[in-house]
C-alpha cells in the first residue's frame, strides 16, 4: 500500500545524464489520504513545538520571509562596522538526508506525541517502498 513510482521523463532527446530527466511522482492515492489525516494532526501543534526562528512547514510562515531577513542582515551589516563584520552562506542542500528517522520518532515521543501516533509513523517509515522507471524517449514523444 505504500509503494511509490518515481517516473524519470527525458528533458531532452539525448539525456544521458539524470539532471536531465524530470522526476514525477506516482503514488499510491489511498494512502496519500493517511499520510495526510496525520499530517493535519500533527499540524495543529506544530507551530508551539517548532522554534519560532523555523519558518518552513508551519501554517501561517512564509520560508520567503527568511530572505527578507536575510536581506535585511546584510544590509544592516554593509552599513554598520563594529570591529569587522562577517557573513556566511551555509548549503544546506542535504539537510534532510542526513536525519535519522530513529532521532524523528524520539523527538515525537519526547515532546509527548501518543505511542499510537508514534508507530504509526514510525509504520509509514518502514514500509515505504520506492521504485524509479525510466521512460524511453519514444515512448515519451509517442503520447506528446
Amino acid at each position: 500500500m505504500n509503494s511509490n513510482v518515481v517516473s524519470l521523463i527525458p528533458k531532452t532527446p539525448d539525456a544521458n545524464y539524470v539532471k536531465n530527466f524530470r522526476p514525477i511522482a506516482i503514488v499510491n492515492f489511498k494512502f496519500k489520504i493517511i499520510s495526510k489525516i496525520l499530517a493535519n494532526r500533527l499540524a495543529i501543534v506544530a507551530a508551539r513545538i517548532i522554534s519560532p526562528n523555523q519558518y518552513g512547514f508551519v501554517q501561517g510562515r512564509q520560508i520567503h520571509d527568511c530572505i527578507g531577513i536575510a536581506f535585511k542582515a546584510i544590509y544592516m551589516l554593509s552599513k554598520t562596522i563594529r570591529g569587522g563584520n562577517v557573513t556566511y552562506k551555509v548549503d544546506i542542500h542535504k539537510a534532510f538526508d542526513t536525519l535519522r528517522w530513529k532521532f524523528l520518532l524520539l523527538v515525537l515521543t519526547h515532546f509527548g506525541f501518543h505511542s499510537s501516533f508514534v508507530s504509526w509513523i514510525s509504520t509509514i517509515l518502514r514500509s515505504t517502498m520506492l521504485s524509479i522507471r525510466i521512460m524511453a524517449v519514444w515512448w515519451v514523444f509517442f503520447f506528446l
